[in-house]
């Protein structure tokens, strides 16, 4: 069974971000049929009504920050321990048991990077900021789209 992780969208308050999920969903059941779990992975709160019609799992990670995140990623031990959080850390477990991680924001909007943004060790950082779980996927080894 492929175990994919799709994250970047938010699903509260717009149609546009549900409809892509969706269509994700489908795209994944006509290549897979029911071979595949899908598990969507938001950083923030998810509304009950953008979870209903849904037939794949949802783990909001609501006390998101970067912060939290990023001490989480550089010191897993010390991060854990100064930022406790049940929902990231199932989170974390998730990505790094996927086959792969799928950003659909980043599918969507990734020609929005400049020239100038493209300097190596910014990249890094930048890549950090707007694309959070995939950069820690491929941190750990996990394919990433």
């Amino acid at each position: 069974m492929k175990k994919i992780v799709a994250c970047g969208l938010v699903l509260d308050n717009n149609f546009g971000c549900p409809s892509i999920l969706s269509g994700f969903r489908e795209l994944l059941r006509r290549l897979y049929q029911d071979d595949v779990q899908l598990t969507y992975i938001q950083c923030g709160p998810v509304s009950a009504q953008a979870k209903r019609g849904m037939d794949f799992d949802i783990m909001p990670i609501s006390a998101y920050s970067s912060k939290r995140f990023l001490s989480r990623v550089f010191f897993p031990g010390i991060g854990k321990s100064l930022f406790p959080d049940a929902e990231l850390d199932a989170a974390l477990r998730r990505i790094r048991e996927a086959d792969v991680v799928v950003d659909l924001f980043g599918i969507c909007f990734c020609d929005r990077f400049a020239p100038k943004d493209a300097v190596w060790p910014l990249l890094q950082l930048r890549t950090m900021a707007r694309f959070p779980l995939p950069y820690y996927a491929r941190r750990h080894g996990v394919k990433t789209v």
